[in-house]
């Protein structure tokens, strides 16, 4: 499956650092994709968890317990 999003991201990233735009610009688009990157992540987690394991209603909040793992380790890779 090909993302389309994430090299939109990348592009409009790499433009506006070659056009020298607003910091502010800049740290809103990379958060609104990193956002983007960490809600992915939980939810294929999420539907993963809820078809491996019997429906129970804790299921949500044990997988959704991983998104601030998740935001600063997509955080970590994009800075890297």
């Amino acid at each position: 499956m090909f993302n389309a999003g994430v090299l939109l991201a990348v592009t409009v990233l790499a433009i506006f650092s070659d056009l020298n735009v607003d910091m502010d610009l800049y740290a809103l688009v990379f958060g609104e994709s990193v956002l983007n990157d960490a809600v992915a992540i939980v939810l294929v987690q999420c539907v993963h968890y809820s078809l491996s394991h019997t429906q129970t209603a804790s299921w949500f909040l044990i997988s959704i317990r991983h998104y601030p793992v998740v935001v600063v380790v997509v955080v970590v890779v994009v800075i890297a």
